[in-house]
């Protein structure tokens, strides 16, 4: 009986086992879901949702309510600063609650740095969970270099309209004379009065075709045409980052034809 009782009771553990290999594969599945989630919601919003509840409140995303459970922990960092960004973090992570760690000691651990999520120039989690990570200026280069890439594809419509008129556009939407010095929304200058969200299609500026990737940069701002002269112009595009001073990061391109 003895014998009988011993083998029952491995075949307990082992069970358990099982349940708690796919509990943690279950647990994976949901954090990645989660994850693509708050990244979709920052790439929209230009910010990260302030708790899970508040992302699960957020029209168009009801749905993460399904992914969420008591294993796992948010948090967001208010402004960081290196020396070239301002910027944030954000963790997303699930850990067992037997473990019998909290929120506050999780994000008080660094095991790659010095100081805690909240203040650390490098932060990692306890290699005990699984985690998601993510800072604002991970993709701060990229994104100013994918930015200047589509201000460049705008610039070669207005070489063409220069190679064929002799002077770049100088006529608004109504083909009112446009002010030296002054800077124009390329969306009101197509005659556009919608946003970047519900942007679609092509319009037409001075017979140039002018599109969403035109009018608006990839954050969703207004991309300025700036007009000096005839053979002087400029796009402008106002980006939401900032500099490791707090100052806003603008991309230029001017193009000055003597």
């Amino acid at each position: 009986m003895l014998w009988i009782a011993s083998v029952y009771a491995d075949l307990a553990r082992q069970d358990f086992a099982i349940m708690r290999s796919y509990k943690a594969s279950g647990q994976h599945v949901q954090l990645e879901a989660l994850a693509q989630s708050i990244q979709q919601y920052y790439e929209e919003k230009g910010q990260f949702p302030a708790s899970l509840a508040a992302l699960a409140a957020t029209p168009g995303y009801s749905h993460v309510i399904s992914f969420m459970n008591n294993w796992q922990g948010y948090a967001v960092t208010g402004t960081l600063v290196d020396s070239v960004w301002s910027y944030q973090r954000v963790v997303l992570y699930s850990m067992d609650p037997t473990a019998g760690m909290s929120q506050a000691t999780f994000l008080a651990t660094n095991t790659c740095g010095t100081g805690s999520f909240a203040t650390a120039n490098s932060w990692c989690p306890v290699n005990s969970s699984l985690w998601y990570r993510w800072e604002t200026r991970q993709d701060m280069n990229d994104a100013v270099n994918e930015q200047r890439l589509r201000l460049n594809r705008t610039q070669q419509k207005l070489a063409s309209y220069f190679n064929g008129k002799g002077n770049f556009p100088n006529l608004d939407g109504s083909n009112a004379p446009l002010t030296q010095t002054n800077t124009y929304s390329l969306a009101a200058l197509a005659n556009y009065a919608g946003t970047a969200t519900n942007c679609t299609g092509t319009y037409s500026w001075q017979g140039i075709p002018i599109d969403c990737g035109d009018m608006f940069d990839k954050w969703g701002g207004q991309v300025g045409y700036a007009y000096f002269s005839n053979t002087h112009v400029g796009l402008t595009s106002e980006t939401p980052l900032k500099d490791g001073s707090g100052n806003a990061v603008n991309i230029v391109g001017e193009y000055d034809v003597h």
